[in-house]
């Protein structure tokens, strides 16, 4: 979780703001709330398929972050 906040920050910070807010958006949007909704429904997980959804969204987030940040066109990105 605090590795997806680190890297998020560190692209922010370099002033390329833009990518992490889509990233954001669309993790929580597209990701964890469909899945926070799904899973506790037509899985026997319960409650424990809201929290799984944060997990999973918290992960694919890191990957997608990582991705981008191995990039380095937040590099180049002038403030």
């Amino acid at each position: 979780m605090y590795f997806t906040y680190i890297l998020q920050s560190c692209i922010s910070s370099a002033g390329d703001t833009m990518p992490p807010m889509l990233f954001t958006l669309l993790r929580i949007w597209v990701l964890q709330l469909p899945l926070a909704f799904l899973l506790p429904r037509f899985t026997d997980m319960g409650v424990y398929g809201v929290r799984w959804a944060i997990v999973i969204g918290f992960v694919v987030g890191a990957i997608v972050y990582t991705m981008y940040f191995w990039q380095g066109r937040w590099k180049r990105k002038k403030v």
